[in-house]
């Protein structure tokens, strides 16, 4: 009894170190490739006026060498203004519309195609009209349609979870851990649900820029939420009772 129990917490001790490796691997990759995706966002104020906001992540002081090329129609008003928040600078300019619309105009991300990363682009226009897309590597332009088609929109924002999901070595490690302590399906259901949520919605804010949170000690936080499944592994191993157990 005493050796079997020996070989679960050795089996356990030398699961946790691999997941420790994993993570820090995953970190690396998310350094060298960047996953947060930029913001454009364009409304118009007023009849032939366009508030444009470009916000763009950055690596340390680097800005991620991505820029958007508006419809030609538009004409920049005064200087922008920039604004350096921790991982992303944003820049505010208004221009106004030397067209009578928008509508069939082109918009294209210059050096997209060259990096890992996503462009959420937003348009509001004056009479409600709103459009909503996400532009990638494989697909850098945008032509403004008359009306929106909101299963493409759903179609897109579908791909972007997925692949953001995919991508990310801390996601797939985490729904990993929690397949490997939460019983029965109905509980685990609830669980990943949960924290697909909440995923989606700190994405969003931080997209947004509603919140600003700094890279690198939002990122030794997600290793350390890993790192503390990893370890209630090894209480329910134990036979112990673990927190994410009793409130997955």
């Amino acid at each position: 009894m005493r050796d079997s129990v020996a070989k679960t917490n050795r089996a356990c001790d030398a699961l946790l170190r691999w997941l420790f490796l994993i993570v820090m691997l995953s970190a690396a990759s998310v350094s060298a490739d960047e996953i947060r995706p930029a913001l454009l966002d364009i409304k118009e104020q007023n009849t032939g006026l366009f508030a444009v906001t470009w916000k763009v992540p950055t690596r340390g002081d680097r800005v991620l060498a991505i820029t958007p090329q508006l419809p030609s129609s538009l004409e920049r008003v005064g200087s922008p203004t920039i604004q350096d928040v921790p991982g992303a600078r944003i820049e505010n300019t208004t221009y106004k519309n030397n067209a009578t619309t928008l509508t069939g105009q082109t918009i294209v991300i210059d050096g997209l195609q060259a990096l890992q990363t996503d462009v959420l682009l937003l348009i509001q226009l004056q009479d409600g009209t709103q459009h909503s897309a996400i532009l990638r590597p494989g697909s850098p332009e945008f032509i403004i349609p008359l009306k929106a088609s909101k299963l493409e929109v759903a179609a897109d924002y579908w791909r972007l979870g997925t692949i953001h999901i995919l991508e990310g070595a801390d996601h797939l490690l985490f729904v990993l851990a929690l397949l490997l302590i939460v019983t029965g399906l109905g509980e685990l259901i609830k669980a990943v649900t949960a924290f697909t949520v909440a995923h989606s919605i700190t994405l969003a804010l931080a997209t947004l820029g509603v919140v600003h949170m700094p890279a690198a000690p939002t990122e030794a936080i997600i290793a350390l939420s890993i790192l503390f499944l990893a370890t209630e592994i090894i209480h329910k191993h134990n036979d112990q009772i673990s927190l994410t157990e009793r409130y997955p």
